[in-house]
């Protein structure tokens, strides 16, 4: 067992309509943030809106770190970050007050390069597209949500939002970054997973329940699948926020007894880095 005392810390990043309990506490990324802490390593979450844009996110997600870095007293933090929150995260790198202060940034399931699905409904006119945006709106405010901003997450999420994001924020040469997404077709749990699987996958082809394959594909980019006859890997199985112990093969060629094996590698990985 690697010992992460030395390491920096890691900050975990949740995606869209999704809530951290606070910045200590989260039930989103399963057993990986306990494991983290039983070997030593600090733990903590963005604790950022459920359906706020990249903008709005990353003004929170700064007040965050800053909580972070006077917490541990750490000079660097480790960023983690799923779908969304992995814009966020590369956002927000970029912003002055975190310069030199983020040694790396590791997207799962992480939209680079954005959705067609997106673009789908951006393409609706303004009154419908509204019908639909403001009880998302309102469930997510009622969430604890500040800012929530469904129509200014679209324009984040589209095609045409993602070319003007990674155009703004290239990768930064004093950040290692990685990245992740699965290849599988999921099992949806739920008649609500999928619809949305099909929703995906009529506008952009096979996806993980909610971002394509191609979309999470940003160097250097590793691919998570199952071996054959095992249940598919679903978006937020990239997570483990079923606690689901699949056998997980990654690009490199070798086999995981679960996904949280992966985020272990991983973590003793960015640990060494200095």
């Amino acid at each position: 067992m690697t010992d992460l005392s030395t390491s920096y810390p890691f900050v975990y990043l949740h995606g869209i309509l999704a809530h951290d309990r606070s910045a200590i506490e989260s039930n989103l990324w399963g057993r990986i943030p306990q494991e983290v802490r039983r070997r030593g390593g600090i733990a903590m979450f963005g604790n950022q809106d459920s359906l706020g844009s990249v903008q709005s996110n990353v003004y929170q997600l700064e007040r965050t770190l800053e909580m972070a870095f006077r917490l541990t007293e750490a000079p660097k933090v480790h960023i983690i970050a799923h779908s969304k929150g992995g814009l966020d995260a590369r956002c927000l790198a970029h912003r002055p007050s975190m310069q030199g202060r983020i040694a790396s940034i590791t997207t799962f399931a992480t939209p680079h390069g954005g959705l067609r699905t997106a673009d789908h409904f951006l393409g609706m006119s303004s009154s419908c597209l509204e019908r639909i945006a403001s009880p998302i709106n309102w469930k997510a405010t009622k969430n604890g949500d500040m800012y929530a901003d469904c129509i200014g997450v679209l324009h984040d999420l589209s095609t045409e939002g993602a070319a003007r994001f990674n155009e703004a924020y290239p990768d930064l040469p004093d950040i290692v970054y990685r990245t992740f997404g699965a290849v599988e077709q999921p099992r949806p749990r739920s008649p609500k997973g999928a619809w949305m699987h099909w929703m995906v996958k009529r506008h952009d082809g096979e996806n993980d329940g909610l971002v394509p394959t191609w979309s999470t594909k940003r160097d250097p980019w590793q691919e998570l699948r199952v071996p054959e006859g095992e249940p598919g890997l679903n978006h937020n199985d990239v997570i483990d926020q079923r606690k689901r112990d699949t056998p997980i093969i990654t690009g490199d060629g070798r086999t995981w007894d679960s996904i949280v094996e992966v985020h272990l590698d991983l973590i003793e990985q960015l640990a060494s880095i200095r």
